[in-house]
């Protein structure tokens, strides 16, 4: 899930709401686009590697998280640019 703050109601963006096969990479360049974001205050939150990867590819930060999909994060801490291991550490992000 990537989540947008567009200084108004956050947008909560998955890949199956753009209609037409994307890449997660894609997704978060339209979104950067459409909403003009820059890209050193846009971060993707992700519990996969692959979602790691995407963030990297659209020259944005990663954040991992240890919840969600998949038991084996070896990949996810390694790569990402900030692990989180609860959802409260999000206060001090």
């Amino acid at each position: 899930v990537f989540v947008s703050n567009t200084n108004s109601t956050p947008n909560i963006y998955t890949i199956d709401k753009f209609g037409a096969h994307i890449t997660k990479t894609d997704m978060i360049k339209d979104i950067i686009t459409r909403y003009s974001l820059s890209k050193d205050k846009t971060v993707m939150i992700g519990d996969a590697p692959s979602d790691v990867i995407s963030a990297h590819e659209a020259g944005i930060t990663s954040v991992g998280v240890m919840w969600g999909y998949g038991t084996d994060k070896t990949n996810l801490i390694k790569n990402s640019d900030k692990i989180m291991k609860s959802i409260g550490e999000f206060y001090n992000f």
